[in-house]
């Protein structure tokens, strides 16, 4: 596994952020700490970012428009958190409003299928 990811998000992520297409964005060398008390063997600890087109950019090239980090446990996305807002680490569960629970399961998602590529 490389230090590095970028995969294609979903269309239901891009629809979530009223975006044609965005491309989720692994940084599995580099967490902002949060999970550090919260780790247990096996455990991945990365920075995620949601990235989207930008005309100033090149089609390889994007502009985050969201981030946070993530403590992956067993292929599942077991903490979450965004930056610079921060607050957690949370699990998806603990939101309370519906459409940050969506996003937030949306970015769950596209993080566990992009580490499972």
């Amino acid at each position: 596994m490389t230090d590095y990811k970028i995969g294609k998000g979903t269309q239901e992520l891009a629809r979530n952020f009223e975006k044609t297409s965005v491309r989720v964005a692994l940084d599995l060398n580099h967490s902002s700490g949060w999970f550090v008390s919260d780790r247990e063997a096996g455990d991945i600890v990365l920075d995620w970012y949601v990235q989207a087109p930008d005309e100033m950019f090149s089609e390889e090239e994007g502009i985050s428009i969201y981030k946070g980090a993530a403590l992956v446990r067993e292929g599942k996305v077991h903490f979450y958190d965004r930056y610079p807002m921060g607050g957690g680490p949370f699990k998806v569960s603990d939101f309370k409003s519906p459409e940050f629970r969506k996003r937030a399961e949306l970015i769950s998602e596209n993080i566990e299928r992009l580490l499972q590529e």
